[in-house]
């Protein structure tokens, strides 16, 4: 193909379209690579952070359970310890409203 073949422009505006979109689909990758290294990142602090939470909320049971014991005890003690309800005298009963 020469300067002076008929269809030398058209080839080369075809060519340099062809090397800008080849530009452009780089640029998509390298921006979904970044984007996929962010959400690889997040998704590896997000798993620390729920680990963290995990071992906390398994700490928090752990002692909830060991106080379980102690908490009926002292429910019991309290129980224990208020006066039974009183009950009111009722009043005597009136036949035919008399008094």
């Amino acid at each position: 193909m020469t300067e002076r073949d008929p269809d030398y422009e058209r080839w080369l505006a075809v060519l340099n379209s062809l090397q800008e979109v080849s530009a452009q689909y780089q640029q998509l990758v390298r921006s979904m690579q970044s984007g996929f290294s962010t959400l690889s990142l997040e998704s590896a602090a997000i798993a620390r952070r729920l680990a963290l939470i995990e071992t906390k909320v398994h700490t928090m049971d752990a002692t909830f359970q060991q106080f379980l014991p102690h908490m009926a005890a002292i429910a019991a003690y309290v129980v224990r310890m208020q006066p039974p309800p009183a009950t009111k005298p009722r009043p005597a009963r009136r036949i035919n409203g008399s008094d």
